[in-house]
């Protein structure tokens, strides 16, 4: 099994997704895109191969699919001084560590090895200059953990301070060499371990969703069961075992199969995880925001939402909004919620409908978001300044509007005055 090592990792998103991996040695490990990746394929794509240490774009300001990536691996950003010239893209592509017949199947994937080339270079003095002290001191084996230590923000003389120092008292304890291969993979793993623990943490916060709900079904059913034991009719009986019982079982199936889809992939991480020396891993779930998912945006279908047990989202997204109509923007605003994010179109009376309420209409291609059924999982941060865009927009329209309006008096004045 071959060692994984810290990446560089250059990113080009758009509909097509360009990545390339570089190993801090300049050595270019995979080059690859693809227009059906979502975020969670890129993820494990890359932390299959090493550990993300660097995460690069070609272009400034940075686009938010990067910096969503880069937050998520704890990953340092790197972002040009100025977006990279297609003939300065081609230059960095091709002094990279590539074999000869390599080509490449599109420019994502030139732009996204050009990106991981341009961050490895602006490195490239203190690369240097970290092994030749290191080579002063005999300690060569150690640069690639000081290299990463330098990157996220730690001096030379800290970083070797640190790990000759715990070095040593892996000496004292358990002999020169008991634990320095554990120890050494267990370091370059947390990284991949803390994004996989994550994932897990919010598909059990799902599980324990499911499972209050499961049992709320069942209850519900045994309150019925108690309620036709009661009943004289054989025919009531019949008609309420048919229609609402058959109903309730055919939910809980439907409750119990997503359960049981969601503990498979939870599990499958957990093992993941599990097989990885150590298990202290901090989790970033605190930046993780949970929405609602309805099938379409009716005033039954919100009021259904709003019944259910426990707190409502403060987004929901709705899968059609074909049929939405101008009035389910007061029912939002009743129940106070802040933005509604859409698949497709929006009838014009209802976009205009919610953003009177203050309510943000915000399409799903201005956010990534891990659609898991009746629930989705978004990031906080790009989720917020997503509704904060969407806001300013609105207030910008409020203004002009209030402007036109304004002229259009002032003109009316002046003719009646001639």
């Amino acid at each position: 099994m071959v060692e994984k090592t810290h990446l560089v990792v250059g990113i080009d998103p758009g509909t097509t997704t360009g990545v390339a991996l570089v190993g801090l040695e300049g050595k270019v490990l995979r080059v690859s895109s693809s227009r059906t990746w979502s975020l969670k394929d890129l993820i494990h794509m890359v932390i299959e191969q090493g550990y993300p240490l660097i995460v690069a774009t070609d272009v400034s300001p940075v686009p938010a699919f990067v910096d969503k990536v880069c937050h998520l691996f704890e990953a340092v950003l790197y972002e040009p001084p100025h977006s990279l010239s297609v003939e300065e893209k081609w230059h960095l592509s091709r002094s990279a560590d590539l074999p000869a017949e390599f080509r490449f199947k599109n420019s994502h994937e030139r732009d996204a090895l050009a990106a991981a080339v341009k961050a490895l270079e602006s490195y490239s003095d203190k690369f240097r200059w970290i092994d030749k002290k290191l080579d002063e001191r005999g300690l060569s084996n150690i640069s690639e953990m000081i290299k990463t230590m330098v990157v996220s923000g730690s001096s030379l003389s800290d970083s070797l301070e640190q790990v000759l120092s715990e070095r040593k008292k892996r000496e004292k304890t358990r002999g020169k060499h008991a634990k320095e291969p554990e120890r050494k993979g267990g370091r370059k793993r947390t990284r991949s371990r803390r994004i996989e623990t994550s994932m897990i943490n919010n598909m059990e916060r799902e599980i324990l969703e499911l499972k209050g709900k499961l049992k709320e079904r069942e209850l519900k059913i045994r309150s019925l069961g108690m309620e036709l034991e009661k009943t004289q009719s054989n025919g009531f009986w019949d008609i309420v075992r048919s229609k609402e019982v058959d109903s309730r079982n055919k939910m809980i199936v439907e409750l119990k199969r997503s359960l049981s889809r969601v503990a498979a992939d939870r599990d499958r991480l957990r093992k993941k995880v599990g097989s990885s020396p150590g298990s202290g891993v901090s989790s970033i779930a605190e930046d993780i925001e949970i929405i609602d998912v309805l099938k379409d945006l009716t005033k039954k279908t919100v009021r259904d939402l709003l019944n259910r047990p426990g707190d409502t989202s403060r987004v929901i997204m709705a899968r059609d909004c074909s049929g939405t109509g101008s009035t389910i923007a007061g029912v939002l605003r009743d129940a106070r919620i802040e933005g509604v994010l859409y698949d497709g179109g929006i009838p014009a009376p209802a976009k205009e409908g919610l953003e009177s309420c203050g309510i943000a209409p915000v399409p799903l291609g201005k956010i990534d978001i891990l659609d898991l059924g009746r629930v989705a999982v978004a990031i906080k941060k790009p989720l917020d300044r997503a509704l904060d865009r969407e806001r300013k927009r609105m207030a910008r329209e409020v203004r002009r509007g209030a402007t036109y309006s304004f002229e259009r008096y002032v003109e009316d004045y002046r003719k009646r005055l001639t």
